[in-house]
């Protein structure tokens, strides 16, 4: 199975485009946060900080990169299921 990436997009134009970035909805920001809050708590990274200190911000940046025919399979997952439930009632 294909992998989801995020980071952080400092410079939109050196974001490869092939995967199409999207935003991270509200529980993918909670699961990055608490994962640069960890990072921060066993590091005391100075990016860390910034990043948490400026959350509002951060979230701004951060994008979900997803290769191109790994969504096209959910995708077809999707419709498969809605097919499936249309068919059945």
């Amino acid at each position: 199975m294909g992998k989801i990436t995020g980071f952080l997009e400092f410079e939109r134009e050196k974001v490869h485009k092939q995967p199409v970035p999207e935003r991270l909805d509200e529980k993918d920001l909670a699961v990055v946060k608490t994962l640069i809050q960890r990072h921060f708590d066993y590091t005391h990274s100075a990016v860390a900080w910034r990043l948490l200190s400026g959350w509002k911000e951060t979230v701004k940046q951060l994008v979900r990169v997803m290769p191109v025919e790994y969504r096209q399979v959910l995708a077809k997952q999707h419709l498969d299921t809605d097919e499936a439930r249309l068919a059945s009632i």
